[in-house]
C-alpha cells in the first residue's frame, strides 16, 4: 500500500509538472513594439592652456575650451532596420499627390510604449537615466514581457550600444516598480531573449524602464542608435 502511494505521488508530481511545461510551451507572441534611441556621446570639455606672449617681457597664460562637437558624427547601424533613401531624377515631375491612411494599433490594448524622451546624452563612463519610457502591458490570460536588442544575433560584433552575443551589451534596464533595482544588460542574440516583467490575468500594468549605459573610452564621440523590441507573450 506504501508502496502504491509513493507511486501515486510521483505520478501526480508527473503531471503537475507537464501540464506546466505544456501551459508555458503553448504561450505565443501577442503583441510587440520597438523602442528606437538615440544616443549622442560628447567628450567631457578638456581645458587647453597656451602662452599669449602679446605683452612685453612676460607670458599670460589662457585656457581655451575644446569643441565636443568637432569632427564628423558617426551614426550606427542596425541589421534589418528600414532606412529611407533619396533617389535623384533627372526630370523633375512636380508635385505628387500622397494619401496616407491612418489606422488605429489594434495590439495597443495589450502593449505600448509611453515616451517620455527618445534622446540620450551620455559622456564617457557610466551615465544613468530615469524613467525615458514606460512599457505598459496587458492580456486576459497569465502574460509576461520580453525583451531583447532588435535586430540582434548571436554572431559577435554588433555596434554600440547593445552590440551582438557574445559581446555584452553597454545599454542595461532596471524595474524598480516591481523590486528590480539591479542593472541587466540587454539581452542581444535575437529571440527568445529575457523576462522583463511578468503579469496576472486581467490585471495591468505600466512600469517605468530605468537605463544605465557605459561609454568605453575609445569610442568615437558621435551619435548611435539603439533599437529594443519588446514582446507580450501568453496562452
Amino acid at each position: 500500500m506504501k508502496r502504491f502511494v509513493f507511486f501515486a505521488l510521483i505520478a501526480v508530481a508527473f503531471v503537475a509538472a507537464f501540464a506546466q511545461n505544456s501551459a508555458e510551451a503553448l504561450q505565443s507572441v501577442k503583441a510587440y513594439k520597438q523602442v528606437v534611441l538615440t544616443v549622442v556621446v560628447t567628450p567631457s570639455p578638456v581645458p587647453i592652456v597656451f602662452l599669449d606672449r602679446s605683452h612685453r617681457n612676460r607670458s599670460v597664460a589662457r585656457t581655451l575650451t575644446a569643441d565636443p562637437y568637432h569632427g564628423p558624427l558617426q551614426v550606427a547601424s542596425i541589421a534589418h532596420f528600414d532606412v529611407p533613401m533619396l533617389v535623384a531624377q533627372a526630370t523633375p515631375q512636380g508635385n505628387i499627390p500622397v494619401t496616407f491612411n491612418s489606422k488605429p494599433d489594434p495590439t495597443a490594448a495589450y502593449l505600448h510604449v509611453v515616451p517620455h524622451t527618445s534622446t540620450l546624452m551620455a559622456a564617457y563612463g557610466a551615465n544613468t537615466y530615469t524613467c525615458p519610457f514606460e512599457i505598459y502591458a496587458y492580456y486576459t490570460t497569465t502574460w509576461k514581457v520580453t525583451d531583447w536588442g532588435y535586430g540582434t544575433v548571436a554572431s559577435g560584433g554588433g555596434t554600440f550600444p547593445i552590440e551582438n552575443y557574445p559581446t555584452t551589451s553597454y545599454l542595461a534596464w532596471d524595474i524598480p516598480s516591481i523590486g528590480n533595482t539591479t542593472f541587466t544588460a540587454y539581452a542581444n542574440s535575437g529571440s527568445p531573449g529575457q523576462n522583463s516583467f511578468l503579469g496576472t490575468a486581467g490585471i495591468s500594468q505600466q512600469n517605468c524602464i530605468n537605463l544605465s549605459l557605459t561609454v568605453p573610452s575609445n569610442l568615437p564621440s558621435g551619435t548611435y542608435t539603439a533599437a529594443v523590441q519588446y514582446n507580450l507573450l501568453a496562452n
